[in-house]
Formats: structure tokens, sequence, C-alpha cells
């Protein structure tokens, strides 16, 4: 029966009926409140996890917050500050903010830059991709806390540079 009905069925047809469907089998990004706040990295401060993440970091996030992430366009994220409230954030924060872009900044709690414009980058990049950049996230956060302050200010004046 199915191939009866296929048979009044022109090649137009198949590609009508095709490009109806592109997109569809794609994951899309979750919903601001579809996001896990409170999960844990599940890859922590893995070294192989921390290099995989500067690779992806320097690929897609540093043009805009900085090749140490000292921030430029967009924050800093080695400050003790995030989405303009004290404090870093949970590790499913930033899965969110890195997946969800902006539009998951009310589902975290935390106003951000007003004229905040993050990207989102969940369809960009996989999970395992995004908690290796959180991981990166991390170890340059615990770099950054370990260094002197006259070693902060000096790479502040030389855009991140040891």
């Amino acid at each position: 029966q199915q191939i009866a009905e296929l048979s009044s069925k022109t090649e137009m047809d198949a590609l009508i009926a095709y490009t109806q469907q592109l997109g569809h089998a794609v994951e899309k990004p979750k919903a601001a409140g579809g996001f896990d706040l409170a999960a844990v990295n599940p890859f922590g401060s893995s070294p192989q996890a921390i290099a995989a993440g500067a690779a992806l970091y320097a690929a897609s996030c540093s043009v805009c917050h900085g090749d140490e992430g000292h921030g430029g366009i967009g924050p800093s994220f080695t400050e003790d500050k995030f989405l303009g409230t004290p404090g870093y954030g949970t590790d499913g924060e930033y899965f969110a903010i890195i997946a969800g872009g902006s539009d998951v900044k009310q589902a975290i709690g935390r106003p951000g830059l007003p004229d905040g414009g993050m990207e989102a980058f969940g369809s960009q990049i996989p999970p395992d991709g995004i908690w290796r950049i959180v991981s990166y996230i991390r170890a340059q956060q615990h770099h950054e806390g370990s260094e002197s302050p006259a070693t902060e200010k000096r790479e502040h004046e030389t855009g991140g540079k040891h």
C-alpha cells in the first residue's frame, strides 16, 4: 500500500519533503530553564580535559574573553565575579551560559551586563566540549588566584601575557 501511495510522488515532492525535515533531527539547545545549574563537571581538573578545553576556548571564546580569560569584548572570568554578581558560579551555571548564551541569565539568577550578548554555543560545541571548556575556565581561575598582585597587575597591563 505504501508503494502505491508513493507512485504518484515526483522528485520535486521528495525534495520538498526533504527540505521540510532539515534541522528536525538536530538537537536544539535546551530552554533556559532546562539546564542543571547544580551539575558538576564530569571532567573536573583532568589535565587532558583542561588541554582540550584550552584548544576549544582559543577557537571559540578567546576572541571575546581574551587569551587567558581576562576579558575584552566579553567580561573576564578570572575575577571573582560571574554575570555581574560576586562569586565564580557553579560548573552547571558556566555550562548553561556557554551552551545557552545570554538567554539563560535569568534562569541562572544573575543579571550580567545589561547589553551583554553572549552567543549560545550549544549547537556548535558538543556537551563534552563545553564541559572541557569549563575545566579550562576553572584552571584559569585557580591559576589567577595563585598569582601575586604584582604579576596580576603586569598581566592586565600587557593583555594577559606573562
